[in-house]
């Protein structure tokens, strides 16, 4: 639409954005943050892949998960971090290298995060799992996604 000196005019829409549904932003926002663990995006780099203002994403991640952006962005790396310490069967791997390969870190805050999360030490984690595997127990038994902090419960992955 041209005005009459030839320049495009702005259409506004009021009320609803036009776009992308919350879910839909909420689950590529996710699956781009999951694509580089090493380096995982800050929110206004999401935002600009996106091509979103980060008020959007915000709202669409409370509105979808209960969460801001960057916590449960964080708790979905803390999971795939639990998944490669159950995952570690007879292999010598560390918590240390398990948590910087997925961009973690500040070792201290991983643990405490992680124990308030899932209920134990991401070292008890592994332990656990070389023992249980042992045993014959299935992954089933595990507490993932039990949340301890008393913020609220892991939405479902």
């Amino acid at each position: 639409m041209f005005n009459c000196n030839a320049t495009p005019s702005v259409v506004l829409t009021l009320g609803k954005r036009v776009g992308k549904p919350d879910h839909e932003l909420v689950e590529q926002a996710e699956r781009l943050a999951l694509a580089n663990f090493q380096t995982p995006p800050d929110i206004p780099t999401l935002c600009r892949a996106l091509a979103v203002n980060e008020r959007t994403l915000r709202k669409a991640f409370q509105k979808i998960r209960g969460l801001p952006p960057c916590r449960r962005l964080r708790m979905l790396r803390l999971s795939e971090a639990r998944w490669a310490l159950l995952s570690a069967r007879g292999r010598f791997v560390t918590v240390t290298e398990i948590a910087t390969s997925f961009g973690f870190v500040e070792l201290g805050r991983f643990s405490v995060e992680y124990r308030n999360l899932f209920g134990e030490s991401p070292s008890e984690t592994l332990g656990r799992r070389s023992v249980t595997h042992r045993c014959g127990r299935s992954a089933s038994h595990d507490r993932v996604g039990t949340a301890k902090s008393g913020t609220s419960e892991m939405p479902s992955l």
